[in-house]
């Protein structure tokens, strides 16, 4: 009986009469709550906004409640994809030695420019892909999922192994989640790691403690009713470089600079790729360099130890002293270019020394060739 009345309570605020002789009481209860947080989280969302942009109190209440109305027709991919944006994928042909540099969540191929750049002049072969639901609107990016993100990188991966005789994996925060998976399920693909900020838990100086609660949202289509903002200073302590950037990222370059905003969506997507990436760590024995900003605006560097600790291969960590997260931008970008380009030359060279003790493989290329 005690149910029953619940249920008819509780009938106006979760609008699904129809499930409630299936559905028990502390299920109702999870789901109000959740929606709560996604309310709060709404407006700590509009607090971090100017004044002349936020929708104050009462917008909040109307967009939230018109939101809300979808998610009993909505299906949990979220809104439908609009036609695919341009692909900004960026490539420079060299030699036999490929890398392959993967950008960030809500990012784009711009931002493994400078890095892949100065890869290109040592000869290598440089892909930077573009991923499932980036470089477009915000529906394209709410549609996709970690899945459809790892595809891209595959999809890369597979191009640039009919090039190259070797290839190193490398990218940036999310980036190097989707590296370090290619590395655990193509271990004969890949044969070294660079990790640039990896981000398995973004717990960084700069993010708010509000979003702690983001851990119990459950869903995609509750995620998406929340926009995570691209907060100050945007993972850049170099001022020139972050006016340059911000510029781009709110004067609509969503092709250069990516989205202002991280759909609720794509957060969930991603903490469930770290869950996913986390389970394979200790079947990853590829050589790995990892170079990571001791002030990580978005990341803090225990992610880093984190995955040294966890990895079965031989880690080298370089904490960079004078970046925030976004390293292939900032001020010791060409730091990074520098250890990267060291890092490929050892593993190179050791590939090499490998390929020349196995019997037969003397001349094998040329015969081919």
């Amino acid at each position: 009986m005690l149910r029953t009345e619940w249920r008819g309570a509780l009938g106006p605020f979760l609008g699904k009469p129809g499930l409630y002789p299936k559905v028990s009481i502390e299920l109702m209860i999870a789901a109000k709550a959740t929606e709560t947080v996604c309310f709060f989280m709404l407006l700590q969302e509009q607090r971090s906004l100017p004044r002349a942009t936020s929708l104050g109190l009462a917008g909040c209440l109307t967009r939230y409640m018109a939101m809300t109305k979808t998610l009993n027709s909505a299906n949990d991919n979220g809104l439908a994809a609009k036609p695919a944006a341009k692909d900004q994928s960026y490539f420079v042909k060299g030699g036999a030695v490929g890398v392959l540099l993967i950008h960030g969540l809500c990012g784009t191929p711009s931002e493994m420019r400078y890095v892949a750049n100065g890869l290109a002049q040592q000869g290598y072969t440089v892909s930077c892909p573009q991923l499932a639901g980036h470089c477009g609107t915000a529906e394209e990016m709410k549609a996709a999922t970690w899945e459809d993100w790892y595809c891209s990188a595959e999809a890369a991966l597979a191009d640039l192994r009919e090039r190259c005789d070797t290839v190193i994996v490398g990218g940036l925060s999310t980036g190097a989640l989707l590296s370090l998976l290619l590395a655990a399920r193509n271990p004969d693909q890949v044969q070294g790691l660079t990790l640039l900020a990896p981000t398995l838990w973004v717990n960084g100086w700069n993010i708010p403690w509000y979003m702690r609660l983001f851990k119990l949202i459950p869903s995609r289509r509750l995620a998406n009713l929340i926009n995570l903002p691209d907060r100050f200073p945007h993972g850049i302590k170099c001022e020139r470089v972050r006016k340059f950037f911000a510029d781009a990222l709110f004067g609509g370059d969503q092709a250069g600079a990516g989205l202002p905003h991280t759909p609720g969506g794509a957060a969930l997507e991603h903490r469930r790729l770290g869950k996913f990436v986390k389970a394979r760590l200790g079947e990853i024995a590829q050589p790995t360099l990892i170079l990571h900003p001791r002030e990580d605006d978005l990341a803090d560097i225990n992610n880093s130890w984190y995955l040294q600790r966890a990895m079965k291969g031989i880690v080298e960590l370089v904490a960079l002293n004078d970046s925030y997260h976004n390293v292939t931008l900032d001020k010791q970008r060409q730091l990074v270019v520098d250890r990267v380009k060291a890092f490929i030359a050892g593993v190179t060279g050791a590939c090499a020394l490998d390929q020349s003790r196995m019997p037969g493989r003397s001349g094998l290329r040329s015969a081919v060739a």
